[in-house]
Formats: C-alpha cells, sequence, structure tokens
C-alpha cells in the first residue's frame, strides 16, 4: 500500500494544490495529514484528492469545528492530535507535536511514527520503527514545499520537494 504523508499546509493554496496533484500522479491509497492546515478553505483544497483523506488536528488549527465541518464536506476523516491506525499489515501512530517519539517508538508498539509541527523532514529508524516527517507542504519556513509516500510492504518512504 502507497501511503501519502503530508503536514503543515498552513493555508498555503499553491503548494496544497501541487501537493495534490504530485500524491494523485502517485496514485497513493490513503493520504494521511498530520496537522496545521490552520484554515476550512485549505482543507477545502485537499478535497480534489483521489484518495481517502484522514487527518489529525493540529496545534495551529483555529476554528475547529469549521475545519470538521470542511472535512465532513469533503469525505473526509479528522481525528485528534494522537491517532493509532494499521496502514496494511503495519501498525502507525500519526501525532502532530513530536513530543516524547523516542520514547514511544522504544516501546516497539508501531512499525511507523508519522508525526509534523517541526516543518524539518525527518527519516530515521529507532530500532524497527521508522520515524517520518513529511516536512513543510507550505514551504513558509524552509522555502521549499515537501510531502513523503510510504509504501507499507518495503516499510520504506520517499520525498518529494515542489
Amino acid at each position: 500500500m502507497r501511503v501519502g504523508l503530508i503536514g503543515d499546509t498552513h493555508d498555503h493554496v499553491l503548494r496544497i494544490r501541487e501537493s495534490v496533484s504530485i500524491l494523485n500522479r502517485a496514485g497513493v491509497e490513503i493520504v494521511i495529514h498530520v496537522g496545521d492546515y490552520c484554515s476550512p478553505f485549505a482543507v477545502r483544497e485537499l478535497g480534489r484528492l483521489q484518495a481517502p483523506l484522514h487527518g489529525i488536528t493540529g496545534n495551529n488549527d483555529g476554528d475547529i469545528f469549521q475545519i470538521q465541518r470542511a472535512f465532513a464536506e469533503i469525505g473526509a476523516r479528522l481525528e485528534a492530535q494522537w491517532w493509532e491506525t494499521r496502514l496494511g499489515d503495519r501498525r502507525a501512530l500519526v501525532m502532530h507535536e513530536p513530543r516524547g517519539v523516542i520514547d514511544v517508538a522504544a516501546g516497539r508498539a508501531y512499525d511507523l511514527i508519522v508525526y509534523g509541527h517541526t516543518h524539518e523532514r525527518d527519516e530515521r529508524r529507532i530500532g524497527e520503527v521508522l520515524v517520518v516527517n513529511p516536512g513543510e507542504a507550505c514551504g513558509w519556513l524552509g522555502g521549499i514545499g515537501s510531502l513523503a509516500i510510504y509504501d507499507t510492504e518495503d516499510h520504506e518512504v520517499t520525498f518529494h520537494e515542489f
């Protein structure tokens, strides 16, 4: 299974559109957003995804009620800032802020931990646990948009910059 990983879009509509285009061309089966959409109009741009969208809230998401409403309008699911799920045969934890990520990974309850918040790409292994931050899709801090695609079968991630 190919999983699109995106986060920290921060209302940057042009970068969101480019992200959607990359993910659609890649043929991902699901997209996970690690939070910080900021406004409902940013969420609506994600409605162009051809794969189901699951997102979590971030620390900069203003009106959560309106963001939840936008998720419902596009047929997507919004979870809290800490979400456990299965991706194929892999156990995954999705979180916005990376609080305790090293300790959580050391517990080996997950195969994959995905987080956002820092706006910095991250790919590392803590034992067998793959820890990934797809970077900032918005590019506000680093000037370059970034997202990742995770393959559940080979347990590898590839990054895309735009």
